[in-house]
């Protein structure tokens, strides 16, 4: 009960210091599994709504956002830049269905238009990731030419192989071996990474049951429509 009376009965000193980055402190003190701070956080942005305070700070930080990203979506540049606690506030803040405003397309801060999964995958936001997976986001959603998370992870992903594993345990199949308007699925994507990690990419795809469509088994490239997904 302290959290909550903190963050709206406080001091001076505590109210000049907003309802969610109290909470949020408190919460990142608990040696708790992610999944349960989750499940507590939902309770606790579910309490500060019943308060009224989180569609205000929501729109506050909405405006900042269409200050330094006017021509960008807000929740989408949370996700593209890692700012999670922003993205919790925006989905706190939200008076319709979080997974809606989850799963619409919206502008990054260089003007692509992406879902929110798509720019958290390309971008290696993976605490962002599992908190639009938890939420229940579509991980099949595809981008305007054909493309999905999987497709920016594979393309994008420098780094590690963290987000790309996290979507291949939260894909179906069907998912993994998604072509685009090109015709090239996660796997072919993936050969031309460009990468110090691209042998590990290609290799978990392929653990997943991913092929492609315009190579081989031996990562040849045999032209559209005579890679190992059509043998």
């Amino acid at each position: 009960m302290s959290i909550y009376y903190d963050a709206y009965y406080g001091d001076s000193t505590t109210k000049m210091k907003s309802s969610v980055d109290i909470i949020l402190s408190k919460l990142s003190k608990l040696e708790l599994p992610y999944d349960i701070i989750f499940k507590i956080e939902k309770h606790v942005y579910h309490w500060i709504h019943s308060h009224k305070q989180p569609k205000i700070h929501k729109e506050i930080l909405y405006s900042l956002y269409k200050k330094e990203f006017p021509d960008s979506t807000p929740v989408t540049v949370a996700c593209e830049k890692g700012r999670l606690d922003h993205l919790k506030i925006f989905v706190a803040g939200h008076r319709g269905s979080m997974k809606k405003l989850l799963e619409e397309v919206g502008t990054d801060s260089g003007g692509l238009e992406l879902h929110a999964l798509m720019t958290a995958a390309e971008n290696e936001e993976h605490a962002v990731l599992i908190y639009l997976i938890q939420y229940g986001v579509n991980t099949d959603i595809t981008s305007s030419g054909g493309l999905n998370a999987l497709h920016w992870s594979a393309l994008q992903n420098k780094k590690s192989t963290r987000c790309l594993e996290l979507l291949l345990k939260n894909m179906p199949l069907e998912s993994i071996n998604k072509k685009d308007w090109q015709g090239q699925t996660p796997l072919d994507i993936a050969y031309i990474n460009g990468s110090p990690i691209q042998n590990d990419i290609v290799e978990l795809i392929r653990q997943h049951g991913g092929k492609a469509n315009w190579h081989d088994a031996n990562g040849r490239n045999v032209g559209r429509g005579n890679g190992d997904l059509n043998d």
